[in-house]
């Protein structure tokens, strides 16, 4: 039987096979397949203590609210990601700051708005950018298990998508303080 330890370097040799490194092969010669849904769901879920994968997908959270039949193209698993991410937004009915952005989001009877400092109207998450619509369900999902100071493995596909330089190292700080919050907060 396979340690935890062994099963993960398991997992991470049929990750690195789907996925290669494109530094060692070059940006020109990568050709990859979309890494299934599934592995993270289950493989890795029943590897790690209590998974939360959010999906490259989740710009695509900011039209969640218009139901399955407007998906209907989307996998059964990415649906029910998206269910869960739709869960803990629906939790943010006041103004909450968004810190890696500097933006203001919240959630008004089950949809997405969102505003800088400088503006004085919220508008719909399905109007943001791209980089807004991919960064706010990671900041949203954080924040919720801090706040219930809960343990939770995060799993974010691809967390620089759609974000400049800049924002990319913002988010990961902010990941970096919320895990150090979390950690010793219990």
């Amino acid at each position: 039987m396979e340690s935890n330890s062994d099963e993960f370097s398991s997992l991470l040799k049929i990750y690195n096979d789907w996925y290669p490194n494109p530094i060692e092969l070059g940006y020109a010669n990568v050709t990859t397949d979309k890494i299934p849904d599934s592995f993270f769901l289950k493989d890795v879920s029943r590897l790690l203590d209590n998974p939360f994968f959010i999906p490259v997908e989740r710009g695509l959270q900011s039209i969640f609210s218009l139901g399955k039949n407007s998906l209907s193209n989307l996998s059964d698993s990415l649906f029910n990601q998206f269910s869960k991410i739709d869960g803990i937004a629906r939790n943010f009915k006041g103004e909450t700051t968004i810190e890696p952005l500097n933006i203001f989001y919240k959630n008004e009877n089950g949809v997405g708005k969102f505003k800088s400092n400088n503006q004085d109207s919220f508008f719909l998450m399905s109007t943001a950018a791209s980089g807004y619509q991919s960064l706010i369900p990671i900041s949203l999902v954080c924040m919720h298990y801090e706040k219930r100071s809960k343990s939770k493995t995060i799993i974010v596909e691809e967390p620089e998508l759609n974000l400049f330089p800049k924002t990319q190292y913002d988010l990961v700080k902010y990941i970096a303080n919320i895990t150090t919050r979390i950690i010793t907060s219990f």
